[in-house]
């Protein structure tokens, strides 16, 4: 009777072994599939994190022009500030690539600015 039961271990023990390599084979898939989600959540959040730099980089563009132009106005402006003339109001307008630059004097200037687009 011995030998019966060896077989029936060694069918029982096959079967166990069998188990737990599907187990760790199913856990095998789980980890590489959440590595892959993984990746590519990061590749989503480079691309953003690229796209909000680039956005910054322009923005700090354009406050340096609009610095410059500023100060190329207030420059033109203490010029012609001899007729004590305290009443002096400026808008600056952007649009289509231009700026331009009003006072209640009536004088205009224009300028194109670049948005760092291609």
């Amino acid at each position: 009777m011995s030998p019966a039961v060896d077989d029936d271990e060694k069918v029982s023990t096959d079967l166990s072994s069998d188990s737990d390599d599907k187990d760790s084979n199913d856990m095998n898939n789980k980890h590489v599939l959440r590595q892959a989600e993984l990746a590519r959540e990061l590749q989503e959040l480079n691309a953003m994190l690229a796209d909000k730099q680039q956005l910054a980089g322009q923005m700090m563009r354009s406050d340096e022009q609009l610095a410059s132009v500023r100060l190329q106005y207030e420059v033109s402006n203490d010029d012609d500030d001899d007729d004590d003339d305290d009443d002096d109001e400026c808008s600056v307008i952007f649009g289509n690539g231009n700026i331009k630059i009003r006072s209640n004097k009536n004088e205009t200037e224009t300028g194109e600015y670049k948005t760092g687009k291609s």
